[in-house]
C-alpha cells in the first residue's frame, strides 16, 4: 500500500485558514497542563486560530486594538482586549472547566429527554443555514502532521515517500509535516476558486485541492460524504440524543447535546453537538466516527462572522489509522479568515431571525418609521408557527425541514439544467519557494519542535534521494527486464502525430488474452486500440480484436469504430464488422465469458450457447433536444450454427458438456439454421429534466429525478437475399437510483410484441437477463432462477423490476453486522410470456460487500405456486 493512498483518505475530511501577527503564549488548564487545539477567535478580523499540540499559539497582528476570544470544548470562554504595539505581546492563558446549567423543567417518568425538542428545531433549520451564505472569500491555512507507528515487514518497501523524483522508505516513528496558505472564493451553490499562495511538505499528501472536500462539506448536509449527519432529517432513526445542560457565551445560551448512535455503524458518529438556543444553529461539533481504516475525530468551531450568520472558523481533525497491520496517526488543524461574506438576498428568512434583525437595526438607526412587513409566504407563516412551539413532534420536525428546504431552495425563474459546479485551482509559481520568514509571518498555528525537525529532515531526504542514482549495470538490467515484463503483460501506450493519435497495445500475456468455451476450446486474443483526437471536441476511436479458437481451428476478429460529432448533442457514428463465435444473447446479460470459462473448466457447466456471426453494422445516435435521444442502426449478418469441439476441463474429465443448443420449448429447427439477415432498429428515449455538465466543450449527462421513457422498433427485412421477416415493437419506463445513506427505490417496467415473426433466427428473439449461474459479474436486475434461454420469446412479453435498498432492513440491525458499510435490498421481479406465466421472483440481498460484491437469497413463483429458490452472488469489478 502506497502512503499516498492513506494520506489522500486523511485529507478528504478537513479544511484550512490564514492570518496576521502580534501576540503569543501558552494555554493551560487549571492544573498547568498545556491545552492543544484551543480555538482562538478575533471577531473584528473574522478569523480563527488554534493552539498547537503543545498548547502554544502565535498570531501575527499589525499594531492596533483587538478582541481575542479563547474557547475550548469543556472549558469556559475567556476574552481579552489587547493593544498591539511594535513588540510581541506575551499572553499566557489559563482555562477553567466549563460549568453547565440545567433548565428548570418538570420531568416525569417516561417523558422525552429535552435534547429531542432542541434537535428537532435544529434539524428543521438545517436547510436554511446550509444555504444562508451566497458567497464568501477566505484565507485558509492548513497544517498537518503524520506519523507511521507500525509498518508490517511485507509492506516496508512499498510504503514510500517521493523526494526529488525518487522513492525513499517511510520511517517508523518519524513525523512528517505539511502546511499551506490558500485563498478560497465560494459562490453558491458549489463553485470554488482555489489559489495556493504557499505550500511546503515533508511528505506527499496530495495537492491542496483535497482540502476542498472538507471545506465544502457541512454538518447541515444530510450526508456529507461518508457519515449520516446528526442534523439529517432522518437523524431520529439513527441517533439517540441526551441533554447535558447549557452555558452562556457572548449573550447567547449554548445547549450541549450528546449524540449516541442507535447501532454500531461506520456511517454514524458519536460525541457532542452544541446548539445555540433560539437560533437553533451549530455553535460547535466534536464527534468521532469508527471507519474501516481507523477512528476519525472531527471538531468544528463556529462563530458569528456576520449578523446571525455563523460559519466554521476552526477545523480540527485527528485520525488513528489501523488497516492491514499499518498503524499511523494524523493530526490536522485548519483555520479560516473570512474576508467578505454575502448573504443570499433571495433566501426566505425565518420570522424570528427577521424580527431580531429588524429590532437591532431599528435600535441602531433609531428610525421611527413603520417596520417592513416580514410575514413572508404562506410556507413561511407555517414555519414560524412551528418554530414558535415549545416542542415539536417528529412529524412536525420533518414538515419543518421540508418547508425550510423548499423555501431556502426557492429561486426566481426557471432553473437551468446545466450543472455549473466548478472547482478551479491555481498554484502561484513561487508557492513552494517561500522562505522561513514568510511562514513565520503568516502562520497562525506555531509549529511544534517535532514539526520543525520534520522540515529540516525534508532537506536531508532530498539530498539522499539525489545521491541515490542507480549506477550499477545490475540495476540497469533489472530496470530493462521490468519494462519488458510490463510490456508483455500490460502492453504499452504509444503517441504519434504530436500526441493527436494514441495507440494502445494491450500486451501478450494478460489474463484478458485467454478464454475458454466448449465451442472454441482455448482461445487467445490480441487487442489494439487507437484514439485520433482531431480537435478539442471531435475524436475517432478504433478497437480491433483478433483471436484464435484452438479446438475450433478458427481465426476470429472484430473491429469497432466510433466518430463523434455535434459534441453539444452527443452525436456519434458507429461502424462494426467482424466474424466470431457469439452468444445467442448479447454480452450485457448475466453470464460473462469469464464466468462461463470458470464454470466450464472447474464444474463442467457451460451456460452459454454459441453461433457463428459474421456482420457489418452501421449506427448513429444524437440528442434531438436535451433529454430526448434518438438511436438508429442497420446491419447485415451471416449466421450459421456451431457445435461443441472439446470436452476438456480441469475437473470431471469423464463428463461431457451440454449440447450447444439453447433449451427453449418454443424454438424451431429453422431458427438455429444458417441464414442471411438484414435488420434495422430505431429507438427514442426521453428523460425529463435531465441535468448535464459541459466539459471541454462536450456535453455529459449527469442525472435526473424523473424516470426515463423509451420506445423502439426492430425489423427484419426480406431484401438483398436476406432470410428475415419480423417486426418487434417495445416500450417501457425505468428509474434507477443509487442507494447511499438513505433508502432508495429503483424500478422498471416494459413490454413488447412481435407484430410479425415469419422468419427469425433465435438470436433475434427477445431474450432476458436470466440464468441459474451462482455467481454473476453484473448487478443488473436478473431472473436468477430461470434457465438462460427458457424465457426467450418471439411472441409477446411483459416484465417489471423493483429494488428497494436501505442501510438498515434486517440483518444489519444485528450488532455483529451493524458496523459495515453494506446496503440491504429487497427485490421483486415479474415476467409474463407465452411460455412462462405470471412468474414472480422475490429476494433479499446484502450489497456493497468490500465495495464490489453482494449475496442474496431468492425464491420463484409461477402462477402463484412456488417453483424454486437459490442463493446468488454478484461480483462487480
Amino acid at each position: 500500500m502506497n502512503s499516498k493512498l492513506i494520506l489522500a483518505i486523511v485529507l478528504i475530511f478537513f479544511t484550512v485558514a490564514s492570518f496576521a501577527q502580534g501576540v503569543r503564549g501558552t494555554v493551560v488548564d487549571e492544573t498547568g497542563d498545556p491545552l492543544p487545539n484551543v480555538s482562538i477567535y478575533m471577531p473584528s478580523e473574522r478569523v480563527g486560530s488554534t493552539t498547537n499540540l503543545e498548547g502554544e499559539y502565535e498570531i501575527n497582528l499589525s499594531p492596533g486594538e483587538y478582541d481575542l476570544v479563547f474557547t475550548s470544548l469543556g472549558f469556559s470562554r475567556r476574552e481579552f482586549k489587547l493593544t498591539i504595539r511594535a513588540t510581541w505581546l506575551d499572553l499566557d492563558v489559563t482555562l477553567n472547566p466549563q460549568s453547565y446549567h440545567l433548565r428548570e423543567v418538570v420531568v416525569n417518568p417516561g417523558d422525552e429527554d429535552p435534547a429531542y425538542g432542541i434537535m428537532r428545531k435544529a434539524i428543521g433549520m438545517a436547510p436554511y443555514y446550509l444555504r444562508q451564505a451566497a458567497s464568501y472569500s477566505a484565507g485558509v491555512y492548513l497544517k498537518g502532521s503524520f506519523r507511521m507507528d507500525n509498518i508490517p515487514r511485507l509492506l516496508r518497501k512499498s510504503i514510500t515517500i517521493e523526494t526529488n523524483g525518487k522513492e525513499v522508505p517511510m520511517v517508523e516513528g518519524r513525523t512528517y509535516t505539511m502546511e499551506s496558505q490558500n485563498e478560497i472564493t465560494f459562490i453558491a451553490p458549489d463553485t470554488f476558486n482555489h489559489k495556493v499562495l504557499a505550500s511546503r511538505s515533508s511528505f506527499p499528501a496530495g495537492d491542496e485541492s483535497t482540502a476542498i472536500g472538507f471545506i465544502s462539506s457541512s454538518f447541515y448536509e444530510p450526508a456529507n460524504g461518508m457519515i449520516i449527519s446528526p442534523l439529517a432529517p432522518q437523524a431520529m432513526r439513527h441517533y439517540k440524543f441526551r441533554y447535558e445542560g447549557y452555558f452562556e457565551e457572548n449573550n447567547v445560551e449554548v445547549n450541549k447535546i450528546k449524540v449516541i448512535p442507535r447501532r454500531k455503524s461506520q456511517q454514524l458518529v458519536s460525541g457532542y453537538v452544541y446548539i445555540v438556543q433560539d437560533l437553533w444553529n451549530l455553535h460547535s461539533v466534536d464527534v468521532t466516527s469508527e471507519m474501516f481504516f481507523g477512528d476519525v475525530r472531527v471538531k468544528q468551531v463556529f462563530q458569528p462572522v456576520s449578523e446571525n450568520v455563523w460559519l466554521p472558523v476552526l477545523h480540527q481533525f485527528d485520525l488513528d489509522v489501523s488497516v492491514m497491520g499499518v498503524k499511523a496517526v494524523a493530526d490536522y488543524t485548519g483555520s479560516v479568515k473570512y474576508n467578505n461574506v454575502e448573504i443570499d438576498d433571495d433566501l426566505s428568512v425565518p420570522g424570528f431571525l427577521a424580527v431580531n434583525t429588524t429590532e437591532e437595526d431599528e435600535a441602531i438607526t433609531e428610525d421611527d418609521s413603520p417596520a417592513e412587513d416580514i410575514s413572508g409566504s404562506k410556507n413561511q407563516t407555517v414555519i414560524d408557527e412551528l418554530l414558535s412551539k415549545e416542542e415539536l413532534s417528529n412529524r412536525e420536525m420533518m414538515k419543518l425541514a421540508r418547508l425550510m428546504d423548499k423555501e431556502s431552495g426557492k429561486k426566481e425563474g426557471p432553473q437551468s439544467l446545466e450543472i455549473t459546479s466548478t472547482y478551479e485551482m491555481n498554484v502561484k509559481s513561487d508557492s513552494v519557494k517561500r522562505d522561513t520568514a514568510y511562514w513565520e509571518r503568516i502562520r497562525p498555528v506555531p509549529l511544534t519542535s517535532i514539526e520543525q525537525e520534520s522540515f529540516s529532515m525534508r532537506d536531508s531526504l532530498t539530498r539522499a534521494a539525489k545521491a541515490g542514482t542507480d549506477t550499477t549495470n545490475q540495476k540497469k538490467e533489472a530496470g530493462i527486464l521490468k519494462k519488458t515484463g510490463n510490456f508483455l503483460v500490460r502492453g504499452h501506450r504509444f503517441f504519434m502525430a504530436d500526441s493527436a493519435v494514441t495507440v494502445r497495445y494491450k500486451g501478450l500475456l494478460g489474463l484478458g488474452n485467454i478464454g475458454f468455451n466448449p465451442v472454441d476450446g482455448w482461445n487467445y486474443k490480441q487487442s489494439l486500440e487507437m484514439w485520433w483526437k482531431q480537435e478539442s471536441v471531435h475524436q475517432m476511436s478504433v478497437q480491433a480484436d483478433a483471436f484464435y479458437g484452438f479446438a475450433r481451428e478458427a481465426l476470429m476478429w472484430n473491429v469497432n469504430l466510433s466518430q463523434t460529432y455535434a459534441p453539444m448533442q452527443r452525436g456519434a457514428f458507429r461502424l462494426s464488422a467482424g466474424e466470431a463465435s457469439s452468444d445467442f444473447k448479447n454480452s450485457e446479460f448475466a453470464v460473462k465469458p469469464f464466468t462461463d470459462m470458470v464454470a466450464s473448466l472447474f464444474f463442467k457447466e457451460n451456460y452459454k450457447r454459441y453461433y457463428n456471426r459474421r456482420h457489418l453494422e452501421l449506427g448513429h445516435g444524437i440528442d434531438i433536444v436535451n433529454g430526448l435521444r434518438w438511436d438508429l442502426s442497420a446491419g447485415y449478418q451471416w449466421l450459421s450454427p456451431l457445435n461443441n469441439n472439446t470436452s476438456y476441463s480441469f475437473l470431471r474429465k469423464d463428463e461431457v458438456y451440454y449440447e450447444n443448443v439453447p433449451q427453449n420449448d418454443d424454438i424451431g429447427v429453422d431458427a438455429l439454421g444458417s441464414r442471411k439477415s438484414l435488420t434495422w432498429r430505431t429507438e427514442l428515449s426521453y428523460t425529463p429534466r435531465h441535468f448535464y455538465r459541459i466539459r471541454k466543450g462536450r456535453k455529459m449527462m449527469a442525472y435526473s429525478n424523473y424516470p426515463t421513457f423509451f420506445a423502439s422498433m426492430e425489423q427484419g427485412v426480406s431484401a438483398l437475399e436476406s432470410n428475415s421477416d419480423y417486426l418487434l415493437l417495445e416500450g417501457g419506463v425505468r428509474h434507477e437510483k443509487e442507494a447511499d445513506f438513505f433508502p432508495a427505490l429503483s424500478w422498471a417496467a416494459g413490454g413488447g410484441w412481435f407484430v410479425r415473426n415469419n422468419k427469425m433466427h433465435f438470436s433475434q428473439y427477445k431474450h432476458f437477463n436470466a440464468s441459474k449461474i451462482p455467481v454473476r459479474l453484473t448487478g443488473r436486475p436478473a431472473f436468477n432462477l430461470i434457465d438462460d434461454y427458457a424465457a426467450s420469446t418471439n411472441d409477446w412479453y411483459v416484465d417489471g423490476h423493483i429494488k428497494y435498498s436501505s442501510p438498515y432492513l434486517l440483518l444489519k440491525n444485528l450488532p455483529l453486522l451493524s458496523n459495515r458499510l453494506w446496503q440491504e435490498s429487497l427485490h421483486l421481479d415479474y415476467l409474463h410470456t407465452p411460455l412462462i406465466r405470471n412468474y414472480l421472483q422475490a429476494g433479499y440481498s446484502i450489497d456493497g460487500i468490500f465495495f464490489m460484491g453482494s449475496i442474496g437469497v431468492f425464491a420463484g413463483f409461477e402462477d402463484g405456486e412456488y417453483s424454486d429458490w437459490g442463493v446468488r452472488a454478484v461480483l462487480e469489478f
